[in-house]
């Protein structure tokens, strides 16, 4: 039994149009709830200001040499 073309996009269509609306309904039923969401995370991030802080230490001090001989590894370091 062969299914005409236009069943075929009236099924597609139909199926879209179910998807859409269910979306929207769910959409309309939990709008504050998601409003409410939505205010809460911006009210959040406008209070978490706070300064970056850097992971590159900023001293001068010499680089850290070990104090006991590594076997295997060299590890001279050339300037």
């Amino acid at each position: 039994m062969e299914v005409p073309g236009i069943e075929i996009i009236l099924v597609t269509l139909l199926s879209y149009l179910m998807g859409v609306g269910t979306g929207l309904t769910i959409c309309c039923k939990y709008k504050e709830t998601f409003l409410q969401r939505a205010r809460s995370a911006d009210n959040l991030r406008q209070y978490n200001h706070q300064p970056i802080v850097s992971a590159v230490p900023t001293s001068n001090a010499p680089p850290l040499q070990p104090t006991a001989p590594v076997q295997g590894v060299d590890i001279s370091l050339k300037l």
